[in-house]
């Protein structure tokens, strides 16, 4: 299992912390520097893209982290997997969160990432999270269900004991960019 994410020169800050969290529990991870695109949707636009290069670099599952999130506690779900082509939390039951995401090694996982990426390059104006949860939704991968734990939001009251929490920095980035 390796992390990937990817920042922006705004976001270095945090992805220190996220990859010093990763060292703290010995995860590998991949995680660079990617250039500011039009705006904050638009950089998000990218983020399948980024995976898809990723899933075809490395064996065995991924794991997508926001930049802007830490690892706080041993992540052991994800260390044990899943018998599915993506894992993602859906808040209160309808929400899907694409804080943090696991991807199998799949064809499945695959023919998903591809989809994904196709669909926020023909319109990078929409949420990827968003255009996530419809081809999710799809019926036509094998979907797992990640615990809360694992995409808290610093301030949501998602999980007494998170695993995985997110700090929303870009609620303050889209403040500056207009978004």
């Amino acid at each position: 299992m390796i992390f990937v994410s990817f920042y922006t020169p705004a976001y270095e800050p945090h992805a220190v912390k996220l990859m010093r969290s990763l060292e703290r529990w010995q995860l590998d991870y991949d995680i660079e520097e990617r250039p500011q695109t039009a705006g904050w949707c638009a950089t998000c636009a990218t983020k399948p893209a980024y995976i898809l290069a990723k899933r075809n670099e490395y064996d065995g599952p991924l794991v997508w982290v926001d930049a802007d999130a830490t690892v706080d506690r041993d992540p052991i779900i994800l260390r044990e997997g899943y018998d599915a082509d993506i894992a993602v939390h859906y808040r209160d039951g309808h929400e899907l969160l694409s804080g943090t995401i696991w991807i199998g090694d799949t064809p499945g996982a695959r023919d998903l990432l591809h989809r994904w990426s196709a669909a926020c390059q023909r319109d990078p104006g929409v949420w990827d999270q968003r255009t996530l949860q419809k081809i999710v939704e799809s019926g036509a991968y094998r979907v797992a269900q990640l615990p809360a734990a694992y995409v808290a939001i610093y301030d949501a009251k998602m999980s007494d004991n998170p695993v995985i929490t997110h700090w929303q920095a870009s609620r303050q980035s889209r403040k500056v960019v207009g978004h």
